[in-house]
């Protein structure tokens, strides 16, 4: 059974790694042994997770897909890719195009990640919210990649985050099959150039916060609270949309929760929330203290509601 730390699954041929970090207490059926979570059991395509008596993943089945880490809403489960590098970049890139490759392919492009399957909705909204330039995601290798299938699930998680979010995914990012579609050049700066980077980047200061700080990363216990990487990368793009368009992903990324008559304020949501999205309200006398709610914090988990006895939690079903 492997404990908390991460997975590292070699790579044929180069001898690289593929990192997926765990957190099991960040996992809802560890933290509530009465919790149906299965999203990353049920996303998997090689039956590597098992959620028996610790959050296992196996390491002789997985493939590094990452496709886990799109799904789990707590951030147990999580790519350790600079995904905030690529943000950087972009923001700053001064040709008209930018190719995200596979570290499997080989092939050449301005950034690498682990594997495009770990790019969930959220991280289509941050490349969406950032620089100018076209995104060309290379997925010329999945054709016969051990992982299978990451062309068609991402195709399928670019059309239903646009249609979900009203954003034009579309004329920002291109996924491309096909190798010889992909239009890599190579970066060289000359002096306008160089300002007119240097222009974008100053003006993208979204980029900085894209990523949790560090000291939430590397929280690693069950009391321990604080937003999935997704999430607060989530909410920096935000910041970076205009209002109106901002308001239509916020809708599309929100979990509204409702107490009823029945909570009895005992705080057992509070206490067991991974994200602090419930906290106490801080009031004391003859009434219960119901919890106070934060939408921005809330991934849609469920545990809260899964785990309140008096069932007074009603929320939007997630995932």
């Amino acid at each position: 059974m492997m404990a908390m730390g991460s997975v590292r699954i070699p790579e044929e041929g180069n001898g690289t790694v593929r990192p997926l970090r765990v957190d099991p207490s960040r996992c809802s059926r560890m933290r509530y042994s009465g919790s149906r979570c299965e999203r990353c059991v049920s996303a998997c395509p090689r039956s590597a997770i098992r959620l028996d008596e610790c959050l296992d993943v196996l390491e002789e089945r997985c493939t590094g897909c990452l496709t886990c880490t799109t799904v789990c809403p707590a951030g147990a489960l999580e790519a350790e890719a600079d995904f905030d590098r690529l943000i950087r970049g972009l923001a700053s890139h001064p040709l008209p195009t930018l190719v995200v490759g596979c570290g499997k392919s080989g092939s050449p492009s301005d950034r690498q990640l682990p594997c495009l399957g770990m790019l969930s909705a959220e991280h289509l909204v941050a490349l969406s919210a950032s620089g100018e330039a076209i995104v060309q995601l290379d997925a010329s290798a999945c054709n016969g990649c051990d992982a299978g299938g990451m062309y068609q699930h991402l195709t399928a998680r670019l059309r239903k985050t646009e249609e979900e979010s009203g954003l034009p995914l579309g004329s920002r990012i291109r996924l491309i099959p096909d190798a010889k579609e992909i239009d890599f050049r190579q970066e060289s700066l000359d002096r306008r150039g160089f300002f007119r980077s240097f222009r974008r980047l100053a003006v993208q200061g979204m980029t900085t916060v894209l990523a949790p700080p560090s000291t939430e990363r590397k929280a690693m216990s069950y009391m321990d609270k604080y937003l999935p990487t997704r999430r607060a990368m989530l909410l920096a793009a935000l910041a970076a949309l205009s209002p109106e368009t901002a308001q239509g992903v916020r809708d599309a990324f929100s979990f509204p929760i409702a107490f009823g008559t029945s909570c009895d304020g005992c705080l057992g949501c509070v206490r067991v929330c991974p994200s602090a999205a419930l906290y106490d309200s801080g009031t004391f006398g003859s009434e219960p203290s119901v919890p106070r709610f934060d939408p921005e914090r809330c991934t849609g988990c469920g545990l809260c509601a899964e785990f309140c006895l008096s069932e007074a939690i009603r929320m939007d079903p997630a995932g």
